[in-house]
């Protein structure tokens, strides 16, 4: 450890910049998982309306639904694909993230230390 304790405070910073990740994630995904529910939903609605209906109007409303259902499905597929790759890119670029993350360091300690 050096004299200002610079190595420790890189592992507090990244340690906080993966729980603010973490919550930013747990976030999405809860509103991700909210919308992909609300689609399948919305979905089944139609579907129960349109068995009250005939003709046309009918095959509309089906077509709407599985339209809902294919969007939801893909809003999840998307979402494990888009996990998988912030995944690989922090585990194949750990230094990168760990210099912006110093650097974002640096600003903010040069801005407190400016309003002291």
């Amino acid at each position: 450890m050096s004299n200002n304790g610079t190595p420790e405070n890189l592992r507090e910073m990244r340690e906080e910049a993966q729980e603010v990740a973490r919550e930013a994630y747990g976030k999405a995904d809860g509103a991700r998982k909210d919308a992909v529910k609300r689609l399948f939903e919305v979905a089944d609605d139609l579907r129960s309306q349109a068995r009250e209906t005939g003709g046309e109007a009918r095959d509309d409303m089906n077509t709407i639904a599985r339209n809902l259902e294919r969007t939801a499905n893909d809003i999840n597929s998307r979402a494990l694909d888009r996990a998988e790759e912030a995944v690989e890119v922090a585990q194949e670029n750990p230094y990168k993230l760990l210099a912006i993350i110093f650097a974002v360091g640096l600003v903010i300690g040069w801005w407190l230390n400016g309003n002291n």
